[in-house]
């Protein structure tokens, strides 16, 4: 390939990680809609189209450069854990109509694309010159400072969010939704952010330290964004993270004096009024409680090969559980109250055990990256992990792409 080949490439590159970096903060604010007849819509985001555009001119660099592909260490077990999801759709593919199967491919097709953020940031890092760990850790820290900021405003501005209820969404009062529309997703993001933010401070890799003023700056707006969700699986979560970190960091005492300012800010939390914002309400408990029962009672019926991913949505229809003019516009009802639970409905014992194995190889990939490596993705995963008890965690998109996203940074 000629020179100016390759410029061009690295400009279209350049251009779209840009537009895709300014378009995660958006979260759920910008996306289209499309559906099938008589079946549920398919949500495409303005980031779906991105990331895939990023791997397609990579893809095509590699091929004109006749560049072999060097996967980063345990890609190919989240290949594994795909191919045997795949497996599941596919086994199921006879008990649903075309287009509700095709969803359901649609949807698995999206982690696949997700996960070539992995692929592509850490390939850049090698192959490019445009591309290093300070770069990554710059687009943490816009992402970081943009859902702090976004999440306050909504919260000072939009407290009244029960107006999304006729959108399908849970009408929520004075907590901080910010653009995902959920706080308890936004609540784990910011958790994330929070943990990624203290590790950059104990980093002693001065190439990717940010400056004070910055650091002041992201936990300014995070700690009070985060703690405004009232998202108690998101405060366990963030607490559960940095107990790993601290350590891993063996800074015990940090992690006491911690857990006494966590006490003593969630006592004065305000309490402006409504369910949401009452850290002892039990409603949620019982509807999560529900949800887990079904789970289980459909998984019975299925438990080796599940229901089929993603064909949640329409295998719930079939019990009742939901009315009929709520399974297609009701945004859970294409998942389940806790990734494990979803993974073992829809793919069964067989992909819950995929899914332990790419566990297990992440842990082992990540016993080679440096300290400052390993004390943030074994945290980080550690929120994510024990966020996932409470909600569809690791499937969630912006989720899944942070953690991509920091896994790239690997030396």
């Amino acid at each position: 390939m000629n020179g100016i080949s390759k410029t061009k490439l690295n400009s279209l590159i350049k251009t779209f990680i840009l537009f895709f970096v300014l378009a995660y903060p958006l979260g759920q604010l910008v996306q289209l809609p499309l559906a099938f007849k008589n079946s549920a819509e398919i949500r495409i985001n303005i980031i779906d189209p991105l990331i895939f555009l990023i791997t397609f001119i990579w893809f095509i660099w590699h091929l004109f450069n006749k560049k072999k592909i060097i996967f980063p260490r345990g890609y190919k077990s989240f290949i594994f854990f795909v191919g045997v999801l795949f497996f599941s759709w596919f086994i199921n593919f006879k008990n649903y109509y075309l287009r509700e199967s095709v969803t359901g491919l649609l949807y698995l097709l999206r982690l696949a694309n997700y996960s070539f953020v992995y692929l592509v940031f850490s390939d850049l890092r090698h192959n490019f010159d445009l591309f290093t760990s300070g770069i990554i850790n710059k687009i943490l820290l816009f992402w970081s400072l943009a859902l702090g900021f976004i999440g306050l405003g909504q919260y000072l501005f939009l407290p009244d969010t029960r107006f999304l209820l006729s959108s399908g969404w849970d009408d929520h009062y004075f907590r901080v939704i910010g653009s995902f529309f959920d706080p308890n997703f936004t609540g784990l993001i910011l958790s994330l952010a929070i943990i990624w933010g203290i590790n950059n401070f104990y980093s002693q890799q001065s190439l990717i330290k940010i400056q004070f003023f910055k650091l002041f700056l992201l936990f300014l707006l995070l700690f009070p964004a985060f703690f405004l969700t009232y998202s108690r699986s998101s405060y366990l979560a963030l607490i559960a993270g940095l107990a790993v970190y601290f350590v891993l960091k063996a800074k015990k005492r940090n992690l006491f004096y911690l857990l006494i300012l966590f006490v003593l800010v969630v006592i004065l939390l305000p309490r402006p009024g409504g369910e949401g914002v009452r850290l002892e309400r039990t409603a949620s408990m019982v509807l999560r409680l529900e949800n887990w029962q079904v789970m289980f009672s459909l998984w019975k019926k299925h438990p080796l090969f599940g229901v089929g991913f993603n064909n949640l949505r329409y295998a719930i229809r079939k019990t009742g559980y939901l009315r009929l003019d709520q399974w297609r516009e009701v945004h859970s009802a294409a998942g389940a109250d806790n990734s494990y639970l979803f993974i073992l409905v829809t793919a069964g014992l067989m992909g819950l055990a995929g899914f332990f194995f790419y566990c297990f190889s992440t842990v082992k990939n990540i016993l080679h990256f440096s300290e400052d490596q390993k004390r943030l993705l074994f945290s980080s995963y550690t929120a994510v992990f024990i966020h996932c008890f409470f909600t569809n965690s690791f499937f969630y998109p912006w989720v899944f792409l942070w953690l991509m996203t920091i896994q790239s940074l690997e030396d």
